[in-house]
């Protein structure tokens, strides 16, 4: 299904906004960049999370065929960000590449430790 959606918006020919199930499951690349399932959270639940801990809203935009961006942002003048490259891998969406950019922290994430920090996020309630 999310591969059938990326096609047809890949058709458009530009990078545009999708709007996806809240029920999709998220993956993310462990140490040996092989995509594992984050247990019980769905993008449903990770907007939910960055929602609730820092107001951000959520926008998933298709870069190309089965690529995209997942991007949380919020602050003062929607400055604070939190993005993610993002890929599909079965049901779901895999989380490629963190990159965290809030007032005082600019970082990049990858494997296992944008997995730890995702998963902090996402429990944290």
């Amino acid at each position: 299904m999310i591969i059938a959606l990326l096609a047809a918006a890949a058709a458009q020919g530009q990078p545009q906004t999708l709007e996806l199930p809240a029920t999709l499951p998220i993956y993310c690349l462990d140490s040996k960049e092989e995509p594992q399932r984050v247990r019980g959270t769905t993008l449903g639940s990770l907007r939910g999370a960055f929602q609730r801990q820092f107001s951000f809203s959520a926008k998933l935009t298709k870069t190309g065929p089965r690529i995209g961006k997942l991007q949380f942002r919020g602050g003062d003048g929607n400055a604070d960000t939190i993005t993610y490259d993002v890929a599909t891998h079965a049901d779901g969406i895999a989380l490629l590449i963190m990159r965290v950019r809030l007032i005082g922290v600019n970082e990049t994430l990858i494997c296992d430790d944008m997995c730890w920090k995702t998963l902090s996020f996402v429990t944290a309630d």
